[in-house]
């Protein structure tokens, strides 16, 4: 007969027994805790459950912050916690990083840390618990020092696959794999050690996918077209800079030069100058030519500039691909400078008014397309 699994109150008491906090310093009568408690329950910030609570517990005692951790990340605490009850939702959205990242808070990080590894096994979370679990554990691999051994805990509780899996509708696959986890930890502060062996595990998921060794737990799950995805959503952006390191980048693009997309085109035009411009600053790799030139070659491949599709991004992606073919020795790649040049002056000579005339059709079967699914939409519901 399997035992009853202990309540968030048992569970978080538990947790807080571990690091030395006695049942004798645990009791919800102390007068000093229910004056705190009435000192920040009228400001509403447990009401919601907010990290910010923090730093005034700090000033009192360490027994009193490991509380409040506990109140921010327990799952529910409809049966109270510490003298705190709460019908609401989960809220605790963010806890204060930058205070758990000092070193007078080396102890309370490792109760934050073990608080949330206990809840998280927990089997009745909802997936909005889940997702604000994950958040924090890659906001905390984010402060952690990296060769911590708190650090290596946190990566290997870290599912990379969400172990839920998403029932949708069509309509709205483009936000639900379990790949989000893989995505969210290669977007943080994470050590760059930590994100290369999560970047190394996708695309060995990519590898036994797309050779047929095994099959995605759903067919909007397909490893291949979410690793474009994060890679993507890295040079969406084209005013900011890549949220990791450019050796990162080289990497990924290095695996997905070798990969057959079949006749999907592996760059949006826009993104080629910025891609581009990253890898330069790799002063350690020589700003990876070779990539830059196998990449250039590959984009001329696509076909993907076209004189009536111009923009600055894509003017400057240009540039940056006749300056790293120019020193060339490969003939192809002097046949490909004078192409990318001609395509250059072309788009210089493109009015606004010639772009729009050209891309009429394209647009009004584009309207045609979103009429036709909004009516099916309709006659769904």
């Amino acid at each position: 007969m399997s035992s009853k699994p202990l309540s968030v109150n048992a569970q978080a008491r538990k947790v807080l027994r571990s690091h030395g906090i006695t049942r004798d310093m645990l009791t919800e009568t102390n007068e000093l805790w229910q004056r705190f408690l009435c000192d920040a329950l009228p400001k509403r910030q447990l009401h919601p459950r907010d990290g910010s609570v923090l730093t005034p517990a700090l000033d009192r005692k360490e027994v009193y912050s490991a509380r409040v951790v506990a109140i921010c990340l327990a799952p529910s605490l409809a049966e109270g916690l510490f003298g705190v009850k709460f019908n609401g939702t989960f809220a605790t959205k963010e806890l204060p990083y930058g205070l758990l990242g000092t070193e007078t808070c080396t102890k309370l990080r490792s109760i934050t840390i073990d608080l949330l590894l206990a809840f998280l096994e927990r089997t009745d979370l909802s997936q909005e618990v889940r997702w604000a679990y994950y958040q924090h554990m890659v906001e905390l691999m984010g402060i952690l020092p990296q060769k911590s051994p708190e650090l290596e805990t946190l990566y290997q509780a870290y599912p990379l696959l969400d172990p839920n899996v998403f029932s949708v509708e069509r309509s709205s696959i483009c936000d639900s794999s379990g790949y989000r986890n893989y995505e969210r930890l290669l977007f943080s502060y994470a050590p760059l050690a930590i994100k290369l062996r999560a970047d190394a595990w996708m695309q060995e998921v990519v590898v036994r996918e797309e050779s047929g060794q095994s099959t995605p737990r759903r067919y909007w799950e397909r490893a291949l077209d979410w690793y474009l995805r994060a890679v993507y959503a890295a040079l969406g952006n084209l005013s900011c800079k890549v949220p990791y390191e450019a050796s990162l980048l080289a990497g990924q693009f290095d695996f997905l030069l070798q990969q057959d997309i079949g006749a999907r085109m592996l760059f949006d035009p826009g993104m080629v100058g910025k891609l581009f411009a990253t890898l330069e600053q790799d002063k350690k790799a020589e700003g990876h030519l070779v990539l830059r030139r196998r990449l250039a070659r590959r984009v001329m491949s696509e076909g993907s500039f076209r004189p009536y599709q111009h923009s600055v991004y894509q003017r400057m992606g240009l540039e940056r691909m006749i300056a790293c073919l120019r020193d060339s020795t490969q003939p192809s790649d002097q046949a490909f400078v004078a192409q990318l040049s001609e395509i250059a002056e072309q788009m210089a000579e493109v009015t606004d008014a010639d772009r729009t005339a050209h891309n009429a059709p394209a647009i009004a079967e584009e309207a045609r397309n979103a009429q036709v699914m909004g009516h099916l939409r309709q006659m769904k519901q």
